[in-house]
């Protein structure tokens, strides 16, 4: 929550995701966790993976030689490979 609790009574819930968000300021701002990003910290940055674990994101470390690109699985961080 944010605003003033005490002389104002203007309380309001944030509107950050919980698994993004290191912290939500006095003005209702998302402070986004390491590589997360969005005005609500909702997704991980390109080529990046592991939102919903809930610590910030990680690089993924896929390579243009063997890849079908740089993002990887979101979910496992696989890098998707030429078949």
């Amino acid at each position: 929550y944010y605003g003033d609790a005490i002389v104002l009574k203007n309380c309001h819930a944030c509107e950050c995701d919980k698994n993004g968000t290191e912290i939500c300021t006095n003005d209702g701002k998302c402070i986004c966790k390491p590589n997360v990003e969005g005005n609500n910290c909702n997704k991980c940055k390109n080529n990046m993976w592991g939102f919903g674990l809930g610590k910030g994101c990680t690089e993924c470390h896929c390579s243009t030689v063997g890849s079908l690109s740089l993002q990887c699985d979101e979910l496992n961080g696989q890098c998707k490979l030429y078949t």
